[in-house]
């Protein structure tokens, strides 16, 4: 694959910037000529992680937080932004 088979980033207009998430309208053309003038990328610039907890009985820990977009309570698996202190995943050892 050569860098005429990839699609460019012409332009890029903020919408919304933090320490949490970022997001963006970029204009686009892909590897065929086609433009694309609103792409929406969502840019999150620090790690993440979720972690997967099972109890003695193999049930599964999930948090049930309001999300205010859908106005509903939602299931999830517990996540957050990894620290800078917080292990690589690598390095964690299983029992």
């Amino acid at each position: 694959m050569n860098s005429r088979d990839l699609s460019e980033r012409l332009a890029r207009d903020v919408i919304y910037e933090s320490d949490y998430v970022c997001l963006y309208a970029d204009q686009v053309r892909l590897s065929g000529g086609y433009v694309i003038k609103k792409y929406p990328q969502i840019h999150y610039p620090h790690e993440a992680i979720s972690i997967v907890v099972f109890n003695e009985k193999d049930e599964v820990l999930l948090t049930q937080p309001k999300r205010y977009t859908v106005m509903r309570l939602e299931w999830e698996v517990p996540e957050g932004r990894r620290g800078h202190l917080a292990m690589p995943a690598a390095s964690v050892s299983y029992s």
